[in-house]
């Protein structure tokens, strides 16, 4: 056996190599280039501790004042508003100003925006009023090494914002979670009306003495009346009280409370026995209970049993929960699936003629061969991740079950509005959402049930889709023109050096891929023009369909666009890794 190394395959292996990290460079956030080093861990939690008690005594005092002035923030999944206060800006800013010693590490926080105050001096100069007061506790902080690209600071300046609003002030807590690798190792909890402060360090335990059900009153028997409290939130309970109903029937109370921090803590002392959630959930929301229950003895996981994880990197919500689960969306449709597998297959059949005929050149050519395998490679790598995004995101589900009695009651609809409920999944019925037969869930803005990405298209996931199926045309009609190229070539050689083939099958895998490249090119090209004059018409293919009358306001052409690919207009549309418009991170707001 002769093992020969030319030169010019080289070269394009080196520029294949130097394309993938090329991409990962421009469209991967997680690639770091940045230095990492170790820190003393122990400075950064005694930084929580007196932010999060400074930042209490700030919306104490801006409370009694008056000055907690209102903002409408944002909609929940469930058409609920969420409001933003003066405090929530005030506290957030007093935290992060706090962290200006540690600038390198990645700081999460619910709230963005700056607002002055004329006390905020004031406010930051108990900073130092605090940190003295506790100066003795503080000496006592366990000293930890660890790399500062491993820390991630989880912030809510204010839980329980809503809570505020309506005066029920022992629900309103500020919370700051350190975490190291997803694990939170810190967590600090302060409630600004009780002046009451629990902190925790992973492996030392949870200050003041809080075992499970110590902190305020005595262990309960598991048996008792109190202990058997089940807490579900008051304004996001989803189905969370007929879950509970089912696994737990009537020996369990059911009690409804504001705040995650709040119902942290009373399963913390032993007032209640479990706290169970179903909407979404942020992670600023529950790190810090997390890292708190777990140093007390306790244990937050997901259905499965899993750990959560707080990860920059994985997002910043965990979709449903019982204490707070972590699932992701896949259709389990035995023809979707295989129709997912053949699509792959085809990929992969194209990656194998460019290997095997098409990159195969003499060193006359070596350059096109270049030129053409890089860009091949470039589209197969968005199409893959076009395809797998579109596959595995939520199109925009409706939560199942959510048209029970108490959620129409929240509502608060008004004499003579109408709500329409699904009664193939019982779920409330937004304008312009339908039920998809295979996904078994109403779509918001469902477009079709596409089998070639085995999901539904909606509002969550159809810029994946559009760009799944522009790449795949741009690739499709790039291997006809290679294709031919190559033919002629070929011919003009008498087929010598043309191939690692034969001549017979040669022409055999090049009439295949000409084949398949043109049915992929006619397919997706007008699928492309079908959903982009829909887009563009803001309307969806079965709106197109139904030609029915239009109850909606028509967005102007421009921002039905953006609000399929993004609020700017900028390449990021054409990345499938950027988020679009509609799933923003709940940071993102407008007052």
């Amino acid at each position: 056996m002769i093992i020969r190394c030319r030169w010019y395959n080289v070269f394009i292996l080196t520029g294949l190599i130097l394309v993938f990290f090329g991409f990962r460079f421009l469209f991967d956030d997680s690639f770091d280039f940045s230095n990492s080093f170790p820190v003393d861990i122990d400075e950064l939690m005694k930084i929580c501790l007196i932010a999060a008690e400074t930042s209490g005594f700030a919306i104490a005092d801006m409370y009694q004042d008056g000055k907690v002035w209102l903002k409408l923030k944002s909609w929940d999944e469930n058409g609920k508003k969420e409001f933003l206060t003066k405090a929530d800006l005030i506290s957030n800013r007093l935290i992060i100003e706090s962290f200006s010693r540690f600038p390198d590490i990645k700081v999460i926080s619910e709230e963005r925006g700056k607002v002055d105050d004329e006390k905020f001096d004031f406010y930051k100069s108990q900073y130092y009023e605090k940190f003295a007061s506790k100066e003795n506790i503080l000496a006592n902080f366990p000293s930890m090494k660890v790399q500062i690209t491993d820390i991630s600071v989880w912030i809510d300046p204010l839980d329980g914002t809503q809570e505020l609003i309506e005066g029920i002030l022992e629900s309103v807590s500020v919370m700051i979670c350190v975490a190291v690798k997803g694990r939170p190792v810190f967590g600090v909890i302060h409630r600004p009306f009780t002046s009451e402060t629990i902190w925790s360090v992973s492996n030392y335990g949870c200050f003041p003495d809080c075992s499970m059900g110590k902190n305020g009153m005595d262990m309960i028997d598991i048996e008792s009346s109190i202990r058997k409290i089940a807490l579900i939130s008051r304004t996001h309970s989803g189905g969370a009280q007929k879950i509970l109903e089912a696994v737990l029937g009537k020996s369990w109370r059911i009690e409804k409370a504001g705040g995650s921090g709040y119902k942290g803590l009373r399963v913390l002392n032993g007032s209640a026995g479990l706290y169970l959630h179903t909407t979404t959930m942020k992670k600023w929301d529950v790190c810090a209970v997390d890292a708190i229950i777990h140093s007390a003895g306790g244990r937050m996981t997901d259905l499965t049993g899993k750990n959560l994880s707080y990860l920059p990197s994985s997002g910043e919500t965990f979709k449903t929960a019982a204490l707070f689960p972590n699932q992701s969306w896949c259709v389990h449709d035995a023809c979707g699936i295989s129709c997912v597998i053949i699509t792959w297959i085809l990929l992969a059949f194209g990656e194998f003629s460019v290997i095997g005929v098409l990159s195969y050149s003499s060193p006359n050519d070596w350059f096109h061969s270049f030129v053409n395998c890089a860009v091949f490679h470039v589209l197969l790598v968005l199409a893959l991740i076009s395809h797998v995004k579109t596959m595995l995101t939520d199109p925009g589900a409706i939560p199942k079950g959510n048209a029970s009695e108490e959620s129409m009651q929240l509502l608060n609809l008004k004499r003579g509005e109408t709500v329409y409920k699904c009664g193939k999944c019982y779920s409330i019925k937004p304008e312009r959402a339908h039920h998809c037969s295979i996904c078994q869930r109403c779509i918001r803005k469902m477009d079709h049930h596409c089998p070639w990405v085995n999901n539904c298209v909606g509002e969550g996931n159809q810029k994946f889709f559009v760009l799944f199926t522009f790449y795949i045309a741009l690739i499709s009609c790039h291997a006809i023109y290679w294709g031919v190229w190559k033919f002629l070539r070929c011919l003009e050689v008498d087929w010598k050096g043309c191939s690692r083939f034969s001549p017979q099958e040669t022409t055999f895998i090049l009439v295949i891929l000409l084949c398949e490249a043109l049915l992929f090119a006619l397919f997706t090209i007008i699928m492309f023009c079908t959903q982009m004059y829909a887009i563009y018409n803001d309307e969806t293919t079965i709106e197109q369909m139904k030609r029915g009358r239009r109850s909606w306001s028509k967005r102007n052409r421009l921002s039905s666009v953006k609000a399929v690919f993004g609020s700017k207009v900028s390449l990021s549309w054409l990345n499938p890794l950027s988020v679009p418009f509609n799933t923003l991170k709940p940071t993102e707001y407008t007052v």
